[in-house]
């Protein structure tokens, strides 16, 4: 399987997770709404609570992916920096001044 195929699994795997919370979310809130008679202030409550815990969730995996698509690039880039020590210094030598004149030029 492709990194490709691996990326495109991994982020339908999150829609499907996302698209279950939110049947979830608008679940709860027809619940609190019967139970409370109506009551919007109760529902409202519960639902923004309901909708903060899905967009941490949605913000965990996330991260559990990018550190994930991190991983996979860890291992290339250390053969690459201890075959060609020279070359990983130049250009992050070079990477270090491209990035120290944006940031002085961005100050004036």
């Amino acid at each position: 399987m492709t990194t490709r195929t691996k990326e495109t699994s991994e982020v339908d795997e999150l829609r499907a997770e996302l698209a279950e919370l939110r049947a979830d979310l608008r679940r709860a809130t027809k619940a609190v709404h019967r139970q409370s008679g109506g009551g919007f202030a109760a529902a409202g409550g519960i639902a923004s609570g309901l909708a903060a815990l899905v967009a941490r969730l949605a913000g965990n995996f996330v991260s559990d992916a990018v550190i994930k698509r991190g991983r996979i690039f860890q291992r290339p880039m250390e053969r690459a920096i201890t075959g060609h020590p020279v070359r990983a210094a130049v250009i992050a030598v070079a990477a270090a001044m491209l990035f120290g004149r944006y940031f002085t030029n961005t100050r004036s």
